[in-house]
């Protein structure tokens, strides 16, 4: 009896012992399942940030661009005289415009038509829907024209009736056509402008001087940036304002 009772201790110090190791080896494999787990999920968000910058750069690879032909642009005035031409989708200031008289003939006697009356010069607008906080920085025009017929403008208006503010260059006036058939790039205050539109509306304007069937509006382009400052985005900007506009010639309306 005294034997088997001196066995039966070291038994129990094995079983204790083989049952301590167990519980820690339990302990060490939820660790590893824990960590093993956490490592996942860092590395699935690693990887979708990265396609987020990939989809990023392919969005912001490059300017925005957008064009409105001539056509697009309408008479602040609703009297105004204008035609569009069919084949190019040109403008041009029609050099009269219905009246507000009947015709008188030479005998006094009235008719039924309209008396016509001269028109000088004319206002079109191009509402433009920029996406806030999007960086404006090139604005094109294609025209054209004998001499300084047209004018050009980038107007910010605010959106409770603040005072409107030129954009380009060239004070109130904007920039001047010249001569031939072309297309300009115009020079924007401060090389661009970052759209406001919580507070401001923003609209492209074109002023015909003449009625000269030569000057010819063929459209308008802007170029923005939606991005900036997104991996991927560009990160240039486009030459100081002292710099030349760039210019090419246009192709003749057809």
């Amino acid at each position: 009896m005294r034997r088997l009772r001196l066995l039966a201790v070291p038994l129990v110090l094995v079983l204790a012992g083989l049952t301590l190791v167990g519980e820690r080896g339990g302990w060490a494999a939820g660790e590893a399942v824990a960590q093993s787990g956490s490592d996942s999920i860092l590395g699935q968000l690693r990887r979708n940030a990265k396609v987020s910058e990939r989809l990023n750069a392919g969005f912001f690879r490059a300017p925005q661009n957008r064009g409105f032909v001539g056509s697009a642009f309408r008479p602040t005035e609703s009297e105004t005289a204008f035609s569009v031409d069919p084949g190019s989708s040109s403008l041009s200031l029609d050099r009269t415009r219905p009246g507000t008289g009947l015709e008188v003939a030479s005998d006094g006697t009235r008719s039924n038509r309209l008396r016509p009356e001269d028109q000088g010069s004319a206002t079109f607008e191009y509402p433009l829907d920029i996406p806030n906080r999007a960086e404006v920085i090139r604005v094109d025009a294609s025209y054209s024209s004998a001499g300084d017929g047209l004018n050009f403008s980038v107007v910010q208006i605010g959106r409770e009736g603040q005072s409107q503010e030129q954009l380009l260059e060239g004070g109130n006036e904007g920039a001047r056509s010249q001569g031939g058939t072309r297309t300009d790039s115009l020079a924007l205050r401060n090389r661009g402008f970052r759209a406001d539109t919580s507070r401001f509306r923003y609209v492209l304007r074109v002023r015909f001087n003449d009625t000269n069937e030569s000057t010819r509006l063929h459209g308008m382009s802007i170029q923005e940036v939606i991005g900036r400052g997104v991996p991927g985005a560009p990160g240039t900007r486009p030459p100081a304002s002292g710099t030349p506009p760039a210019s090419t010639p246009a192709p003749a309306a057809g």
